[in-house]
């Protein structure tokens, strides 16, 4: 009689939290370096004034809610996780405009100028105690930093919101936030 070895599931949602957690600070996200078309390299990230979709989409790819790997854009971003929208079982869910607040959820502001005078989008996740992280574009920082709900001076509009059907059904972990 042989033994079956159990089965592990990770927690996706639990991951993500941890990851999270752990970004924060962290330079890790300043640079994106592509060889370009004219053969020259550049910077798609901005030396981390517009890594914003970089580090959101880093942190779900890692954490297995998001296929592929990270996007440099907001519009990439959010072209990848309407592509799965929807799907009952292992997906995510189009929750704009309701009133529900799951840690980890990616949220998605309206444009702002931004350091290189361009409005941009922007990206991060709704984080405990009425607070977001996301990554920030301050040249003092540059780094993924935990900041107020609202964003911005005026503050940005909230243009999008989802969830994943992982961090609907994960016990959230006590973290040290």
């Amino acid at each position: 009689m042989s033994r079956r070895k159990p089965t592990l599931t990770i927690q996706r949602g639990g991951q993500l939290r941890y990851l999270i957690e752990g970004s924060i600070g962290s330079p890790m996200f300043r640079h994106l370096p592509a060889n370009m078309p004219s053969g020259t390299v550049a910077d798609l990230v901005g030396g981390g004034t517009l890594s914003c979709a970089y580090y959101v989409s880093s942190m779900l790819v890692l954490a297995g809610l998001l296929e592929g790997k990270p996007h440099a854009t907001v519009a990439g971003l959010e072209k990848a996780i309407r592509a799965t929208c929807g799907t009952v079982d292992d997906g995510w869910l189009d929750i704009t405009g309701r009133n529900v607040r799951i840690v980890g959820t990616v949220i998605f502001w309206g444009p702002a100028i931004q350091a290189d005078g361009k409005p941009h989008r922007h990206v991060g996740f709704d984080w405990f105690n009425e607070k977001r992280v996301s990554h920030s574009d301050n040249p003092s920082l540059l780094c993924p930093v935990v900041h107020e709900r609202m964003i911005g001076n005026p503050p940005r509009v909230i243009d999008a919101v989802y969830t994943h059907s992982a961090l609907i059904g994960d016990d959230p972990p006590r973290l040290g936030v």
